[in-house]
C-alpha cells in the first residue's frame, strides 16, 4: 500500500501511525 499524501486531520495522522506499523 503506497501512502498517501499527508493530511492535516488527527484521525488521518494516527490511520498513516497504524499503517507504518503494520508495514513496517
Amino acid at each position: 500500500m503506497e501512502k498517501k499524501a499527508t493530511r492535516n486531520l488527527p484521525a488521518q495522522k494516527a490511520i498513516d501511525e497504524d499503517v507504518d506499523d503494520l508495514t513496517v
